[in-house]
C-alpha cells in the first residue's frame, strides 16, 4: 500500500469538510479534523476558518508536544493531541459541532 502525502491528506480533509458541512454537522467555523502524517506530526484544521469553505493551504501542522510547525491551527488541537499521544494507533479525529 502506498503512503499519501501530506497534500494528499490535506485534499482529502478539504472533501470530508465539505460533506460534513452539507449534511449539517458542521456550524460555522466550529468542529475540525486531525491527522497523524507522522509519528511525531499532526495535521489539523485551521482556526477560524469555515471548514466548508476551507484550502488544502490553509491547513495547519503541529507536533505531540504543541508546537505550531505551520499555519494556524484549530483551538481545541490540545485535545486532538492528547488522543493521539494516549493511543497510539490512533490516526485521524473528526470533531463535529451538529447545530
Amino acid at each position: 500500500m502506498t503512503s499519501l502525502t501530506a497534500q494528499q491528506i490535506a485534499s482529502e480533509i478539504v472533501v470530508i469538510c465539505e460533506r460534513l458541512h452539507r449534511r449539517n454537522m458542521l456550524a460555522a467555523a466550529d468542529g475540525n479534523i486531525s491527522y497523524r502524517i507522522s509519528d511525531n506530526e499532526i495535521l489539523i484544521t485551521p482556526s477560524g476558518i469555515a471548514k466548508a469553505f476551507m484550502k488544502e493551504s490553509e491547513m495547519a501542522v503541529v507536533n505531540l508536544n504543541g508546537e505550531v510547525l505551520k499555519g494556524n491551527p484549530s483551538s481545541e488541537r490540545l485535545m486532538h493531541l492528547e488522543v493521539f499521544k494516549t493511543c497510539a494507533k490512533a490516526k485521524a479525529i473528526v470533531h463535529a459541532h451538529p447545530p
